[in-house]
């Protein structure tokens, strides 16, 4: 019998290689040779996984936007801390990640995500904003 756990943890660590990869040169100047060589695996190794960088962006954004929304969602559900803790951690596991991590060369995932990803990025903002600020006390009768 595999070990489904074991495999599911190197998948994820490879896509979270995957995303420093793009975050750092942009989907357009990466490479699997790159992203292989980051996640220190063999290229025909990498492509045991993806047979296609877009198959990789896609997943690797994919697994991004749902380990953010997990992160983000237990933040706001921490009733130990305050309102306003709660907000600004959670802000920040959705946008702060990768804070000064981006060069100028990966302005192209933004034109990358909308061709690639359709409206996955848009969906995962909709599902937060109406499972997670639903509910939320209303500050200064906002």
């Amino acid at each position: 019998m595999a070990d489904v756990s074991g495999e599911d943890s190197r998948r994820r660590a490879l896509l979270d290689t995957a995303v420093g990869v793009f975050v750092r040169h942009g989907c357009r100047e990466s490479s699997m040779d790159e992203v292989a060589r980051a996640a220190q695996i063999s290229r025909q190794g990498l492509y045991l996984h993806f047979s296609i960088k877009e198959e990789l962006f896609r997943a690797s954004i994919r697994q991004l936007l749902e380990s953010t929304l997990r992160a983000a969602s237990a933040v706001l559900e921490d009733a130990a801390l305050p309102l306003d803790a709660r907000l600004a951690r959670a802000l920040d596991e959705g946008y702060g990640r990768f804070a000064g991590k981006a060069n100028p060369d990966a302005l192209d995932l933004v034109e990358a995500s909308h061709a690639l990803l359709g409206t996955l990025v848009e969906d995962h903002e909709d599902l937060f904003a109406r499972d997670k600020w639903v509910g939320l006390p209303r500050v200064h009768g906002a």
